[in-house]
């Protein structure tokens, strides 16, 4: 992937103590990018990271079971060739936390999914990242040919309005610190809007954005990462 620009975007408008950052992302070959991300979902060496031997073996169960799953979905099984339309959200969930670790020096966690949350009907955040002490949760949506930036910003909202994210505060206890986690238990916590994008110029796009309900809604309590990912086919 390729990142193509970033900015922290002007938020004064608004009444917020909260900032908003812009990152707009080429995934490059479509192709290549959902095979990077079948190597990364079955690179399980974080799993070193446990010493205990049961806890490894639990969360190799799970992530090997969801790997399975998630290669079902991305690659047809006949011709060995990458789904596009069936891999659009994963591509954009993925790319956006890599984004996040490597722009902003996020640390990196292990999809929601292979921590042990169900792998169908989009129960909660798809990714999460973690600085300074806070986390990021994130929520990837994927229309074609549709900037979804609405998608993900209401879903997101519509989250943390039933605690979706203190629901998964047993699945970080192992990945994040404990203070991370208190400060999300009390609301302060930063969230990453994940979306693919067309070819609109990007100062359209964030107009758009910031005129956007949803988008009003989170900035008054959270910080906001807005990352685009070009999917124009």
């Amino acid at each position: 992937m390729k990142i193509i620009e970033t900015k922290q975007v002007d938020v004064s408008r608004f009444t917020t103590q909260h900032d908003a950052f812009f990152v707009r992302i080429d995934p490059e070959d479509l192709s290549i990018s959902i095979l990077e991300i079948l190597q990364d979902l079955v690179n399980l060496s974080w799993l070193n990271t446990f010493d205990q031997e049961s806890v490894k073996n639990s969360f190799r169960s799970r992530a090997t079971k969801t790997c399975n799953y998630i290669k079902g979905k991305l690659v047809d099984a006949d011709t060995n060739t990458p789904l596009i339309d069936e891999a659009g959200e994963y591509i954009v969930s993925c790319l956006a936390k890599k984004a996040l670790v490597s722009v902003y020096e996020h640390k990196d966690i292990p999809l929601t999914e292979l921590l042990g949350r169900k792998i169908s009907n989009n129960p909660g955040f798809d990714f999460y990242t973690e600085k300074d002490r806070l986390l990021t949760t994130g929520e990837a949506k994927y229309v074609k040919g549709v900037n979804a930036y609405n998608s993900s910003l209401s879903q997101i909202n519509e989250f943390i309005d039933n605690n979706k994210h203190i629901d998964d505060i047993a699945l970080l206890l192992f990945f994040v610190s404990d203070e991370s986690l208190d400060n999300m238990n009390n609301g302060s916590f930063s969230i990453g809007a994940a979306f693919s994008a067309t070819s609109i110029a990007t100062d359209t796009l964030i107009s758009n954005i910031l005129d956007n309900h949803a988008f009003q809604k989170a900035i008054q309590n959270h910080t906001i990462f807005l990352l685009a990912v070009n999917i124009y086919e």
